[in-house]
């Protein structure tokens, strides 16, 4: 009855958020033919045992969350034949990727806070059916590897959100990719090697935008780790304990960067023009480290005058 009184509405955006929604066989059949574009079911704890088809006739429907929902899983089957864009399933109780088949419109997946904890072959096989993918969100679950060639499987993939999982182990080529600009690792104390990972940033050479916490690794690796990432231009390496020199290698061809953040390290010691090769810095975060003063011999004169 509820859907029944908007047929034929101009809505746009429709909220039943916390209203212990359950959908049957048809409820939203009424919606069909409105100008409907979103629908939020968020914290309608009901809702996970959805019926077949249950999008599949809303043909101007993009976008639907399921945020604060406690699904341990979502049927599948009510998700054929959607045009959907972006799909919210963040804060439930996932322990996998979602296999939703044919999603050829799918652009921005949802999964913060969630419990999956692995990405299986069976998992990245999932990954196959979303083609057009731009941005996957899995921040705040606890993944602890990555598989080999991971982005392999999302091609069209520009931001990765991986904050605060349990990752200590990366696979081969995790993030070999011409498309990702946007990567977030914080949070992970994953440890980065000589031998498996000197390029690993580099495989994404389009990346513009890297955020990195609490990794560990041998300090002379950060010399070669972020070197000649030429199109960057947001740079986070935040609270790693190894970190007490800035070297004049370290930021070498990053003639891009706008933005840095060195906090919570332990850098002691800049070197003399350690900063010179960030030529359009602007922003620059040194809080909670243990330098004791910072002068001109360390930052080049032309970057001092373009500092906020």
């Amino acid at each position: 009855a509820v859907f029944s009184a908007l047929e034929g509405s101009q809505l746009r955006y429709l909220l039943l958020n916390g209203m212990n929604f359950t959908l049957n066989d048809g409820s939203l059949k009424p919606l069909a033919n409105t100008l409907l574009k979103a629908i939020d079911f968020s914290g309608n704890r009901a809702i996970c045992n959805l019926p077949n088809y249950a999008f599949s006739n809303i043909p101007t429907l993009q976008e639907l969350s399921f945020r604060h929902c406690e699904c341990y899983d979502f049927n599948p089957m009510a998700f054929v034949d959607a045009s959907l864009e972006i799909l919210d399933f963040g804060y439930n109780r996932l322990w996998r990727m979602p296999l939703f088949e044919n999603m050829h419109h799918l652009q921005w997946l949802k999964l913060e806070f969630n419990s999956i904890m692995d990405l299986s072959t069976d998992n990245l096989r999932r990954l196959r059916h979303y083609p057009v993918l731009q941005a996957l969100n899995m921040s705040f679950n606890s993944l602890y590897t990555t598989p080999d060639n991971f982005l392999s499987h999302l091609p069209n993939l520009k931001v990765l959100d991986l904050d605060f999982n349990r990752l200590d182990t990366l696979g081969f080529h995790p993030f070999r990719s011409r498309s990702l600009i946007e990567l977030h690792m914080k949070g992970n104390p994953v440890t980065f090697s000589f031998i498996y990972h000197g390029d690993i940033f580099r495989e994404a050479p389009n990346l513009r935008k890297l955020y990195l916490s609490d990794f560990k690794t041998p300090e002379v690796m950060l010399d070669y780790i972020f070197a000649n990432l030429t199109n960057l231009r947001v740079l986070h390496i935040e609270n790693v304990q190894r970190f007490t020199v800035v070297t004049q290698r370290l930021f070498q061809g990053l003639h891009k960067v706008v933005e840095l953040s060195l906090a919570g390290n332990n850098i002691r010691t800049m070197e003399t023009n350690s900063l010179s090769h960030l030529t359009s810095l602007r922003e620059l975060d040194l809080r909670d480290n243990l330098l004791r003063t910072i002068n001109s011999s360390m930052i080049a004169d032309s970057v001092w005058k373009k500092l906020r």
